[in-house]
């Protein structure tokens, strides 16, 4: 009886471990999921970055394009 018992203790036990190593496994995917949604976050970042800085860079250039533009026509009128 006691050998029986402690045969169905290990096995609990070893059922106990197979489920936490489960969830070590699953926690360490769930780390790495969003380790890379992070990455990829940040890469967005730097795209959203560069994308405002070309739009105000054109931006820029049109104004002053059409400022010169009217100061053309102001000084030839």
């Amino acid at each position: 009886m006691i050998t029986e018992s402690v045969e169905l203790i290990t096995v609990i036990v070893e059922g106990i471990t197979g489920v936490v190593e489960g969830i070590t496994e699953v926690v360490e995917g769930i780390t790495e999921v969003v380790e890379l949604i992070t990455e990829t976050a940040e890469g967005i970042t730097v795209i959203a970055d560069e994308n405002l800085r070309l739009i105000l860079q054109l931006r820029f250039k049109r104004e002053t394009t059409n400022y010169a533009n009217d100061t053309n026509l102001v000084i030839s009128g």
